[in-house]
């Protein structure tokens, strides 16, 4: 007998196609609830990935837009840089992602 997930659970479930698909709703990083989706090929694979996206989910990391351009992405993910590896060499990242890979996109530091 199948039981029902409890609220913030997730679903998992075999798509027409084969594969496996899992959703769950996690926060974004416009403090938004949206629903994410994993797929695998396997159900083992497929928990394995909803497992992650709760967990990052209850750690309070945002989930990232599906819809980002590349400016927005560079300055998403370069707010995310120092935690990861101090002040000194983000200096040179933001320089670079400014005047070479956004030059019109005033991202320069």
């Amino acid at each position: 007998m199948s039981r029902r997930n409890a609220n913030g659970e997730g679903s998992i479930w075999l798509r027409k196609d084969g594969r496996w698909c899992a959703g769950a709703y996690v926060r974004t990083v416009g403090n938004r609830v949206e629903r994410r989706y994993v797929y695998g090929r396997t159900r083992k694979e497929v928990v394995a990935k909803l497992v992650d996206l709760q967990k990052r989910h209850n750690d309070g990391y945002p989930a990232g837009s599906t819809t980002l351009t590349v400016e927005q992405f560079l300055g998403e993910w370069l707010s995310h840089v120092p935690i990861a590896f101090g002040h000194r060499p983000t200096r040179g990242m933001r320089t670079t992602s400014g005047y070479t890979l956004c030059p019109a996109s005033g991202l320069k530091s």
